[in-house]
């Protein structure tokens, strides 16, 4: 094995194979520039906070429909089963309490 006199292990880099390691450094820098600032800084930012806009907030009537619902509902049920209605009991007054009580639970809904 005949060694080179010029201290070198590897030969020379060709142009062509400098071009190509010249193309993937500005690759490389390229998507660097694309990435996100968060991960590029490393820098700890706080999320910022939340504005709450105050015309956005519950009607007032919500609240007093939501519970007068559930106590139409809850009154219609127990009225039906002491036998206090007229004809009761019958499955009517149970239908009538169910479904104040369903529109209590909807009402609920918009509470914000």
């Amino acid at each position: 094995m005949a060694t080179s006199s010029s201290g070198r292990f590897t030969p020379k880099a060709s142009d062509k194979a400098k071009a190509e390691a010249a193309k993937v450094k500005d690759g490389a820098k390229a998507t660097a520039e694309k990435a996100p600032a968060y991960q590029t800084t490393g820098r700890y930012t706080p999320p910022q906070p939340v504005k709450v806009r105050f015309d956005e907030g519950t009607k007032p009537w919500v609240p007093f429909v939501m519970f007068g619902l559930f106590g139409i509902g809850l009154l219609s049920i127990i009225l039906n089963y002491v036998g206090w209605l007229p004809n009761a009991p019958t499955n009517w007054y149970l239908l009538v309490g169910l479904v104040s009580i369903t529109g209590g639970f909807m009402a609920a809904t918009q509470l914000k």
